[in-house]
């Protein structure tokens, strides 16, 4: 019984719509109409976008013997080594771009009015740049604007000014790494000079002097830690010329806040990584690298790092927020190495003078003249990396200008207006229809 008041309930529906057949189809028709028109009145967006892979991860390698032998135990860190998406937001690629497309020329409004303001262009190239970065190391760089005619041009062009600006980046921080590098050579022979001029004539007014084991194994331990010292200095340098580098092309609110490095949680992590340093250097001079001891301490020391990193890095880009680290790192590194160096230092104030001279020239000779080798091979290498040409993106879909907008979609704008209108009209008619069936008592009410 209930099932066959049902389907009379539907049949009486349809009955009432058909009914109202002629006013359903005036309705949707007008609706579509209306739409249709409206679209023709709405200024259309156009898109273009080009897809390129990032060769390498964009990085030109260069000092790589020596920036791995400089800063050894620091393991890398999580994160991109340029973060293109930020270059491509600044002002200055910005410019760029609209200088290549000569943008103040050709979007005044007439032929006799006078070009537009370079940064009123750079307004509209950022409000209109779209990326898309993927695991995968690709990236897509689309652009988003009312001129059809210029959309895949301004897609192509921010891919070849990004190309351009990393390129250039990347020569500047070879010819100041190949600088550096010449600089720290010259000084390293200079001083390998003076040292091995001062142990010739020490072994010529006294000779070779004998020293027991115990004290020989002081005085070496004492100049390994010396030169540790020394090489983490050397890293140091590199880590200031790169922060240079780096931060002459960084916006304000693109550097790292000064309180974020003088926080709590920075000192606490900073101070951590002095006490595991001074237990590593502690350990080294009993055990060697393979011991389980050893290992465990260089395995939390990159833990710290990491940590370290992970909460710089909210203020900042990957980039400045790693070599931050590295400066945090060293600078525990060298701190460590200066309190056993003082320690060795009153360990050996009591040994002979003459004792203590010997030793210590031997050891320097040595010394400096592995730096200075390891050095002039990695001047040869610094001088070839900086005339090299890298491509740091290549091009796997360069952008095409638009067949049609993608705003306004007239197709899908005129579907679901019809649909939408459609569903109005049948929620009118069952409304009209519900007041015109009401009792007269109800009505009165």
């Amino acid at each position: 019984m209930e099932k066959a008041q049902d389907q009379a309930d539907i049949r009486n529906h349809i009955l009432t719509l058909w009914g109202y057949k002629y006013f359903i189809i005036g309705f949707v028709l007008l609706s579509v109409i209306v739409s249709f028109i409206a679209c023709r009145f709405i200024k259309p967006v156009y898109f273009a976008e080009s897809v390129v892979e990032l060769v390498g991860g964009g990085q030109r390698m260069f000092g790589s013997d020596l920036v791995s032998s400089l800063l050894a135990g620091f393991a890398p860190l999580s994160g991109p080594t340029h973060n293109y998406s930020v270059v491509l937001r600044s002002k200055t690629l910005a410019r760029r771009v609209s200088k290549m497309l000569n943008l103040p020329e050709r979007l005044k409004p007439s032929a006799k009015a006078k070009p537009l303001k370079l940064d009123d262009t750079v307004g509209i190239l950022q409000s209109g740049l779209k990326i898309s970065t993927k695991d995968t190391g690709t990236m897509r760089i689309g652009f988003k604007w009312e001129k059809q005619s210029l959309v895949a041009d301004a897609a192509n062009a921010y891919v070849k000014a990004l190309d351009d600006y990393v390129n250039l980046n990347s020569a500047i921080q070879a010819r100041k790494y190949r600088e550096f590098v010449d600089s720290q050579l010259n000084r390293t022979e200079v001083e390998l000079a003076l040292v091995e001029r001062d142990h010739k004539k020490f072994l010529e007014q006294y000779g070779m002097i004998k020293v027991d084991e115990e004290m020989s194994a002081k005085l070496s331990r004492y100049e390994d830690l010396k030169f540790q010292l020394t090489m983490a200095e050397i890293a140091m340098q590199v880590v200031g010329s790169k922060e240079i580098t780096i931060g002459e092309g960084l916006e304000d609110d693109e550097k790292i806040p000064a309180e974020v490095i003088s926080d709590y949680v920075v000192a606490q992590m900073r101070s951590e990584l002095v006490r595991k340093e001074l237990e590593l250097a502690e350990s080294l001079h009993t055990m060697n690298e393979s011991n389980p001891a050893v290992v465990m301490l260089h395995k939390q020391i990159d833990e710290i790092r990491q940590k370290l990193f992970e909460h710089i890095s909210v203020s900042t880009n990957a980039q400045v927020a790693t070599l931050e680290v590295e400066k945090i790192s060293l600078e525990a590194k060298q701190e460590a190495l200066n309190s056993w160096i003082n320690i060795f230092e009153k360990e050996l104030s009591h040994a002979p003078e003459l004792v203590q001279k010997y030793e210590r020239l031997t050891r320097r000779v040595s010394v400096l003249s592995y730096v200075y080798k390891m050095l002039l091979q990695e001047f040869e290498s610094a001088k070839i990396a900086e005339k090299k040409q890298s491509d740091v993106l290549s091009v796997i879909d360069p952008a095409e200008k638009p067949k049609a907008p993608m705003w306004p979609n007239r197709k899908k704008i005129v579907s679901i207006t019809a649909i939408a209108s459609l569903l109005v009209s049948v929620f009118l008619i069952f409304l009209i229809e519900y007041f015109r069936n009401l009792p007269p008592l109800s009505r009165q009410d």
